[in-house]
């Protein structure tokens, strides 16, 4: 294990019951972009570290990607996304969580509008819109759903913010 990896399980498993905003931002930076289009193992060091923490740290981390995400629901970053293009949900939460998979840096210059919500990575495929970054969404599921060996139905957790596009009234 390398010793980021493992100076990060550390810190989790001293604060079993908290995350903080550096803590979410590092376990963000776990994520393995180098695995192409394979949006599970682009996050499978992600989800093996959260399946050893407590479930209120995974609950925690779900309900801070949710508000990152929320946070990007709005007109602007739609418009930035699609131009002339229709509108599509799909594509658009792919993007949101691209955006929050890039990094803090990259996160908070789309959400300031310094760089653009990209589409760069997302593709359609039989009708339906995939980014290489979307196992993001479920990581905190998957990562219970392994520690408790459940099923995904059984994830106790709803997230504090909505994924869905337009669910933050105020930006649009």
């Amino acid at each position: 294990m390398s010793s980021f990896l493992y100076d990060l399980f550390r810190k989790s498993s001293e604060r079993t019951k908290t995350m903080g905003e550096l803590d979410f931002w590092e376990l963000i930076d776990t994520i393995d972009h180098e695995y192409g289009g394979d949006s599970e193992a682009v996050i499978s060091s992600l989800v093996r570290h959260l399946k050893n923490c407590s479930d209120e740290y995974i609950f925690t981390f779900d309900d801070k990607l949710s508000e990152l995400i929320y946070s990007l629901d709005g007109r602007q970053w739609a418009e930035e996304l699609f131009g002339n293009e229709p509108f599509n949900e799909e594509k658009f939460l792919s993007a949101r969580a691209a955006a929050v998979a890039a990094g803090r840096q990259h996160y908070f210059d789309v959400l300031g509008h310094k760089c653009p919500l990209s589409g760069e990575h997302i593709h359609e495929y039989k009708g339906r819109w995939y980014g290489i970054t979307d196992g993001l969404i479920t990581a905190a599921a998957d990562a219970w759903v392994r520690k408790h060996l459940q099923e995904v139905n059984n994830y106790p957790h709803e997230t504090s913010f909505s994924l869905k596009s337009h669910s933050n009234s105020a930006n649009w």
